[in-house]
């Protein structure tokens, strides 16, 4: 969520937008929206208070409350843009961005193709210069490795893990190259450990949440990028990179095929020719992928509707 709406604001011209992570207690995080002082009133962590911003943007189902209450607040002179399905009327925002697996539409409601993000090419060409004296020595092809976790739609146990494992690191052995691995903070820490031992031994690099997070150089300097089926946001943002991006589907919770939410987002970027499914190794690398980014689009349909200066121009 809070790549989407750094993505978001950095697109518009707001590089340093003042960012606030909010919830709300209970039982206001259980109740239909009433959007108002109340709302507001039962906000935990960062204050909401004036002076009120001219543009909101906000990420996420309680986000989107607190978005409501606050343009309520301030008697309708702030501007708010929320950013997924709010589960609230569309209307109670100047915009709703959705991507398109979700299936709320509107007059005021855009969609986009995935999840948006920060991820652009100047990012990217920065963090793997930042990152040049520790990586630059791992050989190529470089296959960058990034690993989400359990949610209510998957799980992530360590048989399977440790079959995915044993697949990359003979992928790496027969290519001659090297792994780029990270986990992400949904990744339980007891899975962890078969990674651990399969690329043991091999060229690579392994980020699991201590010192400097290498995740955007990771996505700048691979050859190509595999990641987990659990996180749109994290197969969009690897599809910003234009190299070949392959998804590994985790175990579903429940059998059958997946949510149909999940199923149309992987049936967009495969035929887009952005992903494609990992089927247990690569014995040589394709060509490069084709570069997804809907973030810079969605930033000039919006700045035009709300009257803002271009995309980049303050």
């Amino acid at each position: 969520m809070q790549s989407q709406v750094r993505g978001l604001a950095a697109a518009l011209g707001y590089p340093q937008p003042v960012e606030k992570t909010c919830s709300l207690r209970l039982p206001w995080r259980w109740l239909p929206s009433r959007p108002g002082l109340a709302t507001l009133a039962a906000a935990t962590g960062d204050p909401l208070a004036p002076p009120w911003p001219d543009l909101l943007i906000s990420c996420g189902r309680k986000a989107g409350f607190l978005s409501m209450a606050l343009r309520r607040a301030a008697g309708g002179r702030v501007r708010n843009v929320h950013i997924q399905d709010p589960l609230a009327p569309a209307e109670a925002f100047d915009i709703v961005v959705v991507p398109a697996h979700d299936r709320l539409r509107g007059a005021n409601v855009l969609v986009s193709r995935g999840a948006l993000h920060h991820v652009t090419p100047a990012l990217l060409q920065r963090a793997a210069a930042d990152f040049a004296a520790e990586l630059d020595g791992l050989p190529r092809p470089r296959l960058a490795v990034m690993i989400g976790g359990p949610n209510r739609y998957f799980t992530l146990t360590a048989d399977w893990l440790g079959g995915l494992a044993g697949e990359l690191a003979a992928t790496a052995r027969g290519l001659g190259g090297s792994l780029l691995v990270t986990v992400s903070r949904r990744t339980p820490e007891a899975v962890v450990q078969p990674l651990r031992e399969a690329i043991a031994g091999l060229p690579h690099s392994f980020w699991s949440g201590e010192g400097r997070n290498p995740y955007l150089a990771y996505l700048g300097l691979a050859d190509a990028i595999l990641v987990t089926g659990d996180s749109t946001s994290m197969i969009s943002e690897a599809c910003a990179t234009g190299a070949p991006v392959f998804v590994a589907h985790p175990p579903a919770r429940r059998a059958g095929p997946p949510p149909k939410r999940f199923a149309a987002f992987y049936d967009s970027f495969a035929q887009a020719g952005a992903i494609r499914d990992w089927r247990g190794g690569l014995e040589e690398l394709p060509a490069r992928g084709v570069a997804l980014n809907d973030t810079a689009e969605i930033a000039r349909e919006i700045a035009g509707r709300l009257g803002l200066a271009a995309p980049g121009g303050g």
